[in-house]
């Protein structure tokens, strides 16, 4: 699974700025969810409740930061 962060981008009125995007390798199913900022929380909270709670945990995660 590969992980990246877009962004940063105009606020929106819910006030994200990044978009999160997560990537199957196997599947090409992709996610991409907005979130306020680049925290590592925020970042750990998002992929626990939009990706592992649906899909369980990746056997390799691959991000460039």
């Amino acid at each position: 699974m590969a992980l990246d962060i877009l962004g940063p981008l105009p606020v929106t009125t819910k006030g994200n700025r990044y978009v999160l995007l997560f990537m199957d390798y196997f599947t090409k199913l992709p996610e991409a969810i907005p979130i306020p900022d680049q925290e590592a929380s925020t970042v750990a909270e998002e992929l626990v409740r939009a990706w592992i709670s649906c899909y369980g945990v990746p056997m390799i995660l691959h991000s460039d930061q």
